[in-house]
């Protein structure tokens, strides 16, 4: 008996690795190649932003694996994770991430933010770096050999390798942050 030709095409497809299905970065520089080729700078500029942007998604994505789980009686929910979205673009770009916590009895709340390879984030380490500027912000603190501010609100913002700032607030107490914070692996980020 004798298959259909479109029945062996689905198959062909449905067994193939990921890798022969389309790759939208691939995509997307191609695109920009071709509307370089014809002249249209306009497209060509839009392609490599959108390329740029997906690769930034893939980042943030593996990036979001050094952030810690919830805590028993806690409850996690990843927020965004964006390549050069609205909050990186906020910050001169970059990549972000974010996880909140929420205790379950008390609705208290734990929010970890991660933006990697942003200007602001070179600008706030030359100010964790001056103690007299830290002093100004809050507390120093630090995190392994991560250094960084705790504010009078009880919020940490860590730099990392000079080129990550991480940021732990909401409404739960400093102490509960301070936990939160030492679970993230600061190594990771570094080496991100």
């Amino acid at each position: 008996m004798r298959a259909r030709p479109a029945l062996l095409l689905a198959a062909a497809l449905f067994a193939a690795p990921p890798a022969a299905f389309a790759d939208d970065v691939k995509d997307a520089i191609q695109a920009a190649l071709e509307a370089y080729e014809a002249g249209d700078l306009a497209e060509t500029k839009f392609s490599l932003d959108t390329a740029s942007q997906l690769i930034s998604e893939q980042r943030a994505a593996t990036l979001s694996e050094v952030l810690p789980a919830a805590f028993e009686g806690w409850t996690a929910e990843d927020g965004d994770s964006a390549g050069m979205g609205m909050a990186a673009a906020m910050f001169g770009g970059g990549t972000t991430i974010s996880r909140s916590y929420v205790k379950t009895a008390t609705s208290d709340s734990v929010g970890v933010t991660i933006i990697l390879d942003s200007p602001m984030v070179m600008q706030f380490a030359a100010i964790v770096g001056n103690p007299q500027m830290t002093a100004s912000m809050g507390k120093s603190a630090r995190f392994g050999r991560h250094r960084g501010v705790e504010t009078s609100e009880g919020e940490f913002q860590i730099v990392v390798a000079n080129r990550a700032l991480v940021t732990i607030d909401g409404s739960a107490s400093a102490e509960e942050k301070r936990a939160y914070a030492e679970k993230i692996d600061f190594d990771a980020i570094a080496g991100f």
